[in-house]
This record gives structure tokens, C-alpha cells and sequence, in this order.
């Protein structure tokens, strides 16, 4: 019995040392959406015809957790009332940019999308250190014809396989520009 009591004391120290290193092993990656894009995708013989709604996200994501990580999947949900779809992530083509209009205040502006997964690839999240860039998704016009106002849910896998989200709810946004995607 005095054996049984000393393995089962050694076995749950084990298990709460273990238990202990791996709550200190965590991110906690939180962030925001600060800009949106929604572009159409013709068909490529009928160009009036939509197949397609691209939409480009800035993100701006900071690791509040102890540990360093890296990001390893991106994934987009939206939702327009009660149908849900799922976007799927594409690179940016290293031609693409991004055009805002002009205003009574400003000219008209081209930038080069700054990709945040390239970043997330080649620097690991650190602690509060926050990184910003654009993810591109398309998304099927079959899943939702127009998903402009629509819940956006941006889905982050990290390095140690913990899934995090950022959530825009849903509610009118200004489009920020358009995307080119020659020069």
C-alpha cells in the first residue's frame, strides 16, 4: 500500500510539473482588423459575370502569451446572416496593389500589399511585439453572393498547433481602396 501511495504521489507530481511547463508554453495571439478590400472576380470568358469575391485584410497581431511562435495557417470565415462560408487564402502576387481613391484631402495613393504571412514565415511572433500586413482570400460567390457587411472570423494556427481568432462583427465598412493587380 506504501508503494502504491508513493507512485501515485511521484505520477501526480509528474503530471502537474508537466501540466505546469506546458501552460507556460502558450501564445495568446490577439489582434484586429484595421483595413478591408472586397473585390470582384470575373469569369475569365465572361468578364461581367462574378465567380468570385477576393478580400484583402489588414491585420495588425501581437503575441500577449510567454511563448515565441510562429504562425502556420491563416483561415477566413464569413458569415451573412445565417450562411456561413469558408475563404480560401491565397498569396499576393507580387505585382498586386492597392489604390485609394482620392479625396478632397488627399491625392490618389498606390501601395505595394505588404503580405503578413510572409512576415509571420520569416519572424516569429515574440512577446507584445505587434506585426501588421495584408492576407488575401477568395471567396466563392456560389458560398455568398456579396459578403460585404458580413461577420469576418480570421482563424490563426500557430506553431505549437493553438488555433486563435479575430473577429469583426458584422456592420458597414468602408471599402479602403481597390486592388490592382498589374502595373
Amino acid at each position: 500500500m506504501l508503494l502504491l501511495t508513493g507512485f501515485a504521489l511521484v505520477f501526480l507530481a509528474g503530471y502537474r510539473a508537466e501540466k505546469k511547463g506546458r501552460s507556460f508554453a502558450q501564445a495568446d495571439i490577439k489582434g484586429e482588423i484595421v483595413e478591408i478590400i472586397l473585390e470582384n472576380k470575373p469569369d475569365a470568358d465572361f468578364r461581367s459575370f462574378k465567380v468570385a469575391t477576393f478580400i484583402a485584410i489588414k491585420l495588425q497581431i501581437a503575441n500577449d502569451g510567454p511563448a515565441t511562435v510562429s504562425v502556420i495557417d491563416w483561415s477566413l470565415e464569413v458569415q451573412v446572416g445565417n450562411v456561413r462560408a469558408a475563404a480560401k487564402r491565397i498569396d499576393i502576387p507580387p505585382q498586386a496593389r492597392m489604390r485609394r481613391s482620392a479625396t478632397p484631402f488627399a491625392m490618389e495613393h498606390i501601395a505595394p500589399l505588404d503580405p503578413l504571412d510572409k512576415k509571420c514565415r520569416e519572424t516569429p511572433l515574440r512577446h507584445n511585439i505587434p506585426l501588421e500586413g495584408w492576407l488575401l482570400f477568395e471567396l466563392p460567390t456560389r458560398e455568398i453572393p456579396d459578403p460585404k457587411n458580413g461577420r469576418l472570423r480570421v482563424l490563426i494556427t500557430d506553431s505549437l498547433s493553438q488555433t486563435h481568432e479575430i473577429i469583426r462583427e458584422a456592420s458597414p465598412f468602408i471599402n479602403s481602396g481597390n486592388l490592382i493587380w498589374q502595373e
